[in-house]
């Protein structure tokens, strides 16, 4: 099984039939069921958004049924990740004290 990366506008076309790249891209879709089609929730995101804002809502809730039937699959972080940023963030002071002040040229402190 191949995987393969999936951005916005393949799934924007998949899910749109006015959109120019519709035909191909179900073509691909359906010539390649092997394929494990895989995105990043910000996608996901763009993808619902700009479906309920272009085609309708219901197109947006068919996409996200899509993903739940298993039509793709979402990277997402493991435990690992968020106990790393918990750690980080216990020393977040301790970082915004150790840190440099920035030192802005004028024009952007407004002394123009």
């Amino acid at each position: 099984m191949k995987s393969v990366a999936a951005d916005s506008g393949p799934l924007l076309a998949l899910f749109n039939r006015s959109e120019t790249w519709n035909a191909r891209v179900l073509a691909w879709v359906e010539a390649n069921p092997d394929a494990r089609l895989f995105t990043t929730w910000p996608v996901v995101t763009e993808v619902c958004a700009l479906l309920s804002k272009r085609v309708s809502e219901a197109a947006a809730l068919n996409f996200l049924l899509w993903i739940e039937r298993g039509g793709l699959v979402l990277d997402t972080p493991g435990p690992h990740r968020f106990t790393t940023h918990r750690r980080s963030r216990k020393n977040t002071a301790t970082c915004r004290s150790t840190l440099p002040t920035p030192q802005w040229p004028n024009w952007q402190r407004g002394a123009v």
